[in-house]
């Protein structure tokens, strides 16, 4: 069928009952069998495409169907017609015209005999003469050869009048010339006959009970306004010679109705499932066994989906960022399938590498397909910060996907990292992710007054930590630090809690939580042992036949306590949080002593050891003039500048800096020829320990320029924690006429 009779087509009489043509009803009719993955009229095999106006390729060209059976694939081209008369007479264009397609198809180099069919699908035919036509079509499929075939029309054979006229009014439009191409001929011939797609009809009503199947409601008649949909898609397919894979018509279908997933995805759905399930049971949200909601952080992170394609969880180590990705994942995962990736459980270093480990059978753009059509289009990336440069490919490779396909930009990403600013997302996402809107930065605080007096409420025993002076508070009120002291509680004295470093001598005194005396030391030497092994991957992943062999028997009591984990079905055990990883290092380099840059440089110098090294300068603090000897001897060491910086920057973190003994220090060693590091000092702290300006990336969605407001964000950025930005302005303040003066 041309343009230009499908256009004169949608006339009354050739009008399918809701604006759309029999053309049209027709196409939405196999493209509902491809939804459902099943069978159509015309061919065996599960429908695997449709394709329509195809003249190009198809002389056959209305519609063209892909079907796949047990043999592999095959073709079935159609030509549809409203209403069609089964005669040789020269007026009946629309007939001989299909005859001679038919012709032209079957020479074709292309077609696979024996495999692919031609013919044509009307509503309107004389019954009797269709009949005659399926009749020699049946008999040439049941005969061996031309000579049987036309054995049934001699004298004496089965063939009746009517099939004997039939066949040689059509012999000269086969255009065959001996028996066997004949029955070759009528062999793969498809006479087919389909009504009742109209409003009200029968095989549509049984049609749209199909396709209940694949809704995930069908909720006021979604099965009827599906059917309606693909007759839609249809009539905006013809003018575009369109061809549709289940993929891509489940793009089509986004939006508009929540589906199901469909039986094929069903087994690869299940596998992603499950791992997302087991990378959300990771992450542990609950303090002294209650877990505290925060809805002020919800619908932020919501606003800013609403928003924004990228939006980043941020936020200080131990202040919930992965539970607040948890819970708006579970509340994804109780809608249906998500995808909720995890730093440390990722799998290969390809997304090839991870389907395969994982056994998925599909590709990436199809499972993004129906995971958007049949659960949550957002990627949900745990410690994005934190993947290793080796297994990076696996998320990038998705996003050039997502990035490549106009289909799936209804696709978000929602992540954590730590409080390092944009640039990570800026490194590794396509600029199409933030060209337009920006990023959303959304920082996960430490509770507010209400959300402690909520957990204070629930676990008595912390209500002194989270009330009493500020410097407890900002260690006690960030929900990780809070769930360590849940569990340690009795052994923890307020008055000498006032920093991290204070809570982890607390937490390593009773070895990671209540060790009975006799056995503390043991289990601090496993930690330490599981520490050591597990640097080259950051905590992940330690293979438990490189353990010392005292350390093994420890493992079930750490992971009771809820420290490690197993991997790999007990192979290998992984911290259960990174910052239990970062604890037990830092407790390897203090046993280290003066040695301990030696451990830096055998793990291979990684930045995110950068935290370890900032908690170990903020410990000297302690004991004057440690801070100092440390630094001078990060000078001297063939060290990366990036531990000089950590080491210059640290002491603003702890509230022992305000001290009289580490202020004075700290003062001394940056007026050392004419304050010479002050200028590295503010530039490191404000490269390092700022977020992109909020205010800046709220408005970047609407101006033209969405990678230009992220620059201007980063100009213009805030203090990612502000008491510690406070001390290091009171500090400014205190030297700012030194500071003058030498300049002067």
């Amino acid at each position: 069928m041309t343009a230009s009779s499908k256009s004169q087509s949608t006339s009354t009489e050739l009008t399918g009952g809701a604006g759309f043509n029999y053309e049209d009803l027709v196409v939405a009719y196999y493209l509902a069998a491809l939804l459902l993955e099943g069978h159509a009229a015309g061919c065996t095999g599960v429908v695997e495409s449709v394709a329509i106006q195809q003249a190009a390729d198809h002389p056959m060209d209305d519609l063209v169907v892909e079907i796949r059976d047990e043999a592999g694939k095959r073709n079935l081209g159609l030509q549809v017609k409203r209403s069609l008369r089964l005669t040789a007479a020269p007026s009946n264009s629309d007939f001989l015209s299909i005859m001679a397609a038919a012709a032209v198809t079957r020479r074709l180099p292309a077609f696979q005999v024996g495999r692919d069919a031609f013919g044509f699908v009307t509503e309107h035919v004389a019954v009797d003469s269709l009949r005659s036509l399926n009749r020699l079509i049946e008999w040439a499929r049941a005969d061996v050869c031309g000579a049987d075939f036309n054995r049934r029309f001699e004298t004496g054979g089965s063939a009746a009048a009517a099939e004997r006229t039939m066949r040689t009014v059509l012999q000269p439009l086969t255009e065959t010339q001996t028996n066997d191409e004949e029955l070759d001929f009528y062999q793969h011939l498809v006479a087919l006959r389909i009504d009742g797609l109209g409003e009200r009809g029968t095989f549509r009503g049984a049609v749209i009970t199909q396709l209940k199947g694949v809704l995930a409601s069908d909720q006021d008649g979604q099965a009827e306004l599906l059917f309606n949909r693909l007759c839609q898609i249809a009539s905006d397919g013809a003018g575009n010679a369109r061809k549709w894979t289940r993929t891509t018509l489940v793009q089509q279908l986004q939006g508009a109705m929540r589906l199901r997933c469909a039986p094929s995805y069903s087994a690869d759905l299940e596998l992603i499932q499950r791992y997302s399930s087991a990378n959300m049971a990771d992450i542990l949200e609950t303090i002294g066994d209650f877990r505290i909601a925060r809805p002020r952080i919800n619908k932020q992170i919501q606003a800013s989906l609403g928003t924004f394609r990228l939006v980043n969880l941020t936020g200080l180590p131990g202040c919930g960022k992965s539970v607040a990705l948890k819970g708006e994942a579970e509340e994804a995962f109780d809608k249906g399938p998500i995808l909720f990736l995890k730093s440390d459980r990722l799998l290969g270093n390809s997304w090839s590498a991870f389907s395969a480990a994982l056994g998925l059978r599909h590709s990436a753009e199809e499972i993004l397909t129906e995971i958007g059509s049949t659960g949550t289009p957002v990627l949900f990336i745990d410690g994005i910060d934190r993947v290793p440069l080796d297994q990076k490919g696996i998320i990038t490779d998705l996003l050039k996907v997502i990035e490549s396909h106009g289909t799936l930009r209804n696709w978000k990403v929602l992540a954590t990292s730590r409080d390092q600013g944009l640039e990570p997302y800026r490194a590794w996402f396509p600029s199409s992710f933030y060209r337009e809107h920006g990023i959303g930065d959304v920082v996960v605080d430490p509770f507010n007054d209400a959300e402690a007096a909520e957990l204070a409420e629930q676990v008595p025993a912390l209500r002194s930590l989270l009330s009493i002076s500020s410097a407890v508070k900002e260690v006690a009120r960030r929900p990780f630090f809070a769930a360590v002291l849940a569990r340690n509680s009795a052994a923890m004295q307020t008055s000498a809690l006032h920093t991290e470093t204070d809570l982890i001598a607390a937490w390593w005194s009773r070895a990671g939580y209540d060790a009975v005396s006799e056995s503390a030391e043991v289990r601090r030497r496993a930690i330490l042992d599981l520490a050591e092994k597990g640097v080259g991957e950051l905590g992940r992943r330690i293979r438990i036949r490189r353990l010392d062999s005292n350390t093994v028997p420890q493992l079930a009591a750490l992971k009771a306590d809820l420290i490690i984990r197993d991997h790999d079905d007990g192979a290998a055990v992984s911290f259960t949080h990174d910052i239990f990883f970062e604890w037990a290092f830092y407790r390897v380099l203090i046993d280290l002593d003066s040695d301990w840059h030696g451990a830096i440089l055998d793990a291979g110098e990684p930045p995110l050891l950068g935290r370890v090294v900032g908690l170990l300068a903020q410990r000297s603090l302690s004991t004057p003039g440690r801070w100092t000897t440390g630094y001078r001897l990060l000078e001297s060491k063939p060290l990366r500048p990036q531990w000089r910086r950590t080491w210059l920057t640290a002491p603003p973190f702890t509230t022992a800096f305000t001290d009289a003994g580490p202020w004075a220090e700290f003062t001394a060693v940056l007026q050392e020829q004419d304050f010479r590091l002050l200028e590295k000092l503010l530039v490191w702290f404000q490269a390092e320990h700022t977020i992109p300006n909020p205010v800046v990336l709220g408005r970047a969605a609407s101006t033209d320029d969405g990678e230009k407001s992220i620059r201007v964000a980063h100009l213009l950025g805030w203090p990612s924690d502000v008491r510690t930005w406070g001390r290091l302005i009171d500090w400014l303040l205190s030297v700012a006429d030194t500071v003058g003066g030498g300049k002067n």
